[in-house]
Parts: C-alpha cells; structure tokens; sequence
C-alpha cells in the first residue's frame, strides 16, 4: 500500500468533467486537505514555512477558476521564503493521510459549489490564519502601494506616510476594505460549522516566546506531527511596532473606534479585544 501511494500524485485539477479520474485515484493515498484561508497580509507565508520546517511536507494554493478547483504545488524542490537563511528544499508531497497544506485568499462562498465538496478532496481542516484588523488592512494596503510588495523597505516615516492615505478607503460604507475584511471573515466563521477549525493568531505566530507552543497545538489539532527541530529565531521575525497600534496611529482613534464597529462581532470570535479608550486592538 505505502509504494502503491508513493507513485501516485495527488490530482491538480478536480473538475465535474474529471469525476471518473478521480473515482480511479486510490482513497486511501488521498492526503488530509487542511485549508488555510487568510485575508492578504496575514501571514500565510510564515505559517506555510514554518509547516513545512516542522513537517518536511510540501504545501500548495487552492485556486477557484473557471468552475474548477485547483490544487497547485508551486514547484516541489523550490520554494520562495520571506528569509534568506531558510532552506525549504527537497520537500515531500503529502499523500496518505498526510496533511496537504492549502493557502487560500478565496471566500468560503467559492468554494461551495466546486466539486471538491461532493468527492474524496473536501477539507478535512480548516486553519484560520487571522490578524487584528487595524494592522492587517493598513499593512496590506501599504504593501499593494510599495515597490516589491515589502513594507520592511519602508523606514517608519515612509509607512506612516502611505499609511494615513489609506483610511478612508478602509471605512467606507460602500466598497471600502473593512467591509471586505468583515465578509471575507465571516464565510470562513460559517464554514467552521462543518469543518473542525482551529485559529491561528499572527500575533503569536511571530512572537517569539509564544510561537512554538501555538504551532505545535495547531499540528496536533490537525493530527500532523513535528518530525524536525525549528529555529524559530530564523525562521520568524518579530514586528518593530507595537501590534494592534497601526491604524490608530496613521488614522487617528476616532476612526481606530469606527473600524472597530465595522469589524467588532468578527473580531470577537477571533478573540480579539478593542480598547475602546486607547483605540488599540489586543
């Protein structure tokens, strides 16, 4: 059974028009799906790095296109990390009930449809990368406006500066990004119902006394082991501010307590609070 599953290759593509090639794919070399949904910027490359430091396991994107889902690996042997002293090279495709690992920016909505929910590739995982939504938009804005996408390029002054463009686009009531923030959370709060989840913070992802014990509990809820040491101090690099500050600082606290009304009921699942007074997320 276990060289009958290591000749095989996971399918890329699962279509409607495809039912009988997966029908013939063997079941029992199927991996684990864990999806890892996040909004842009919260750190999913972290989290896919530091799974595949743990587990040598490769890990891929979900992609929704054209009615199809598709699952894509990137490449097995090389993969791009935000730091260059990490070697993620020569890593295993996951078969047989072991997790294969899938970033996602998708809405849960777009994914209801797709053939995956009705085979043998629905996710058996959910793990819900989140960050506190002041910092979160304001660093994903600034990085869509900066050469590169690197907002570590930015001195303070020059992030501050790009950052009290962006708050009013974030508060806006018709198209503005809180808003997205808030629906993109909320389908993947609903399909959390059906799907054993588990929350992973960025704040604990990148703080150094707490992120090892935050990634091991979210391996052992998706019953993935570590099989290798981690360097954690290579591996994860720590903010220079002060988390859950930004927005109040680029936009000021009266509008850091009208996020906060936008975002407060998916945030409280999240686990965040909102200090009404300072207008600061923790």
């Amino acid at each position: 059974m276990k060289d009958e599953c290591l000749k095989k290759t996971f399918p890329i593509v699962v279509t409607s028009k495809e039912q009988q090639e997966q029908e013939n794919f063997p079941k029992h070399c199927l991996p684990k799906v864990v999806m890892l949904p996040s909004y842009p910027t919260s750190g999913n490359e972290i989290a896919k790095q530091l799974f595949a430091l743990h587990t040598g396991l490769s890990y891929g994107a979900v992609i929704p296109k054209e009615g199809n889902l598709i699952y894509d690996w990137g490449g097995r042997n090389k993969f791009f990390t935000p730091f260059k002293n990490v070697c993620l090279a020569n890593l295993k495709i996951p078969t047989r009930n072991e997790a294969a690992l899938m970033k996602t920016h998708g809405d849960a909505t777009q994914f209801a449809s797709l053939a995956h929910i009705q085979n043998n590739t629905a996710p058996s995982y959910i793990i819900r990368l989140v960050r506190n939504p002041g910092d979160n938009l304001i660093r994903n804005l600034v990085r869509w406006s900066t050469e590169n996408r690197d907002n570590n390029k930015l001195s303070k002054e020059q992030f501050m500066k790009k950052a009290k463009r962006t708050c009013n686009g974030i508060l806006s009531t018709k198209h503005g990004t809180g808003l997205k923030w808030t629906q993109f959370h909320n389908s993947w709060m609903e399909a959390s119902r059906r799907i054993p989840t588990v929350i992973l913070h960025y704040e604990d992802m990148t703080s150094l006394s707490r992120v090892k014990d935050e990634f091991h509990s979210v391996l052992n809820f998706i019953g993935e082991k570590s099989r290798f040491a981690v360097n954690y101090t290579a591996a994860v690099r720590e903010p220079e501010y002060v988390q859950g500050t930004l927005f109040r600082d680029a936009c000021g606290i009266d509008k850091a307590r009208s996020l906060h009304e936008i975002t407060k009921e998916v945030t409280r699942d999240m686990g965040y609070s909102f200090d009404y007074e300072e207008g600061v997320w923790s």
